[in-house]
């Protein structure tokens, strides 16, 4: 397991293809990322609900 530091990228994920988002949050941790992944982006709003950080990358 990579170990991820509260300074390394967040990255968010949004795809209505489960296996997509899998894949895609494998990837992106591999790079050492943070990942937040959901099918919606009403599914990522609690990832960046309380404001303390801006992702770096959101792909949809």
């Amino acid at each position: 397991m990579i170990d991820i530091e509260e300074s390394d990228p967040i990255m968010l994920r949004c795809d209505d293809e489960p296996v997509v988002l899998e894949g895609l949050r494998r990837l992106f941790s591999s790079a050492v990322a943070l990942v937040h992944a959901a099918e919606s982006m009403d599914g990522l709003k609690p990832s960046i609900a309380d404001g303390s950080r801006i992702p770096d990358l959101i792909v949809t």
